[in-house]
């Protein structure tokens, strides 16, 4: 399976955000934070999903982070055990 562009992955992110994640965020316009995203999941589906769903949890055990930031991305990446960066 091809990993999606970087278009690609900013426009999923728009439409799934709303789903995962949004609920438990009041913003999601950091762009340092899609930044790292993007870097850590490289376009693939599979990877977006589970690092969307450990930020979910990052947000719902710290509720007064009402924002995703770099630092929240960062936080929920070594719970999917990719590897090193």
């Amino acid at each position: 399976v091809k990993p999606l562009s970087e278009e690609e992955t900013r426009f999923y992110l728009d439409q799934r955000w709303s789903h995962r994640v949004k609920p438990h965020s009041k913003d999601f316009t950091d762009q340092e934070a899609v930044a790292a995203i993007l870097r850590i999941t490289g376009g693939n589906i599979r990877v977006l999903e589970r690092l969307m769903e450990q930020v979910e949890y990052v947000l719902l055990a710290n509720p007064t982070v009402s924002t995703v930031t770099a630092e929240v991305v960062e936080t929920a990446r070594p719970n999917l055990l990719l590897g090193p960066d």
